[in-house]
């Protein structure tokens, strides 16, 4: 179908997006601020080790989705099959969770700076921009991965649901759900 290759198109435009908006973000002069948040309360090479990691994780995805529509693009012309999708898939889909775990720990870091400065009975609004900015950001990795799934589950037959979830003191209150899937012949 021209539609997956399309989805693929549309998966790889809205991660440049999401890349160029983390690398624009995180950079010094980011309307953010993140970059010098972490800065003023000694989390630089923190910061430095996260922006490493993220590029190292951007590049392999670049790298990965545009496999993706490479193979893709062979499984339409009738040459590819739909087990390299479903492994390319699974490998973008962990390489975004290591993003969304790297992505975690820096919002981890600007929460532990705001808990400080409201122990300092200090509200900064630049804060609260910048962690704004991470859920901001932290969804739209989700979104992405979600793409994904959808894109894959036009090339598996899923054979068993699990959905599990729980109600706790997460941010903003909000519940946590998972979904396991068992995809077979």
């Amino acid at each position: 179908m021209i539609y997956d290759v399309a989805s693929v198109d549309s998966i790889i435009e809205d991660f440049n997006s999401l890349e160029h908006e983390i690398q624009t973000g995180l950079s010094k002069e980011g309307w953010t601020n993140v970059s010098g948040i972490m800065e003023e309360n000694d989390y630089w090479n923190q910061l430095e080790i996260i922006r490493t990691r993220i590029k190292v994780l951007t590049e392999l995805l670049q790298q990965k989705l545009a496999q993706l529509k490479v193979s893709v693009g062979a499984k339409q012309g009738g040459t590819g099959g739909a087990e390299d999708i479903r492994s390319e898939i699974g490998e973008i889909q962990s390489l975004l969770s290591q993003l969304m775990d790297v992505w975690k720990r820096l919002e981890t870091f600007v929460s532990l700076i705001d808990q400080k400065k409201i122990a300092q009975g200090v509200v900064s609004k630049t804060v609260a921009r910048a962690k704004t900015w991470l859920a901001t950001i932290a969804s739209w990795i989700k979104r992405i991965s979600s793409e994904l799934w959808a894109l894959l589950s036009k090339f598996l037959t899923p054979k068993e649901w699990k959905l599990g979830g729980k109600v706790g003191n997460t941010v903003l209150g909000l519940a946590e759900v998972s979904v396991e899937i068992t995809f077979g012949p």
